[in-house]
């Protein structure tokens, strides 16, 4: 684990202090995206679903359309 290796050489960590930290820290994918750029993906009309497939996981997809968030804006009355 990159993380763990990092905080070795820093020197400021002990054997004991390294072996919580490999129990705490989970090693995910990067996301490619930001946050504003999935809120955005999410306001258009149609929803691009490429690139929110890209950026969030499956069950906040579910989420997000089970509480109807972040629907596009239907513009003024």
């Amino acid at each position: 684990m990159r993380l763990i290796e990092h905080l070795r050489l820093t020197g400021a960590w002990n054997d004991a202090d390294l072996e919580l930290w490999k129990n705490a820290v989970l090693a995910l994918p990067t996301v490619r995206g930001s946050s504003t750029e999935a809120r955005a993906a999410l306001a258009q009309s149609p929803r691009d679903a490429e690139a929110l497939d890209r950026m969030l996981d499956p069950a906040v997809l579910e989420y997000i359309a089970a509480n109807r968030l972040y629907q596009p804006d239907a513009g003024p009355d």
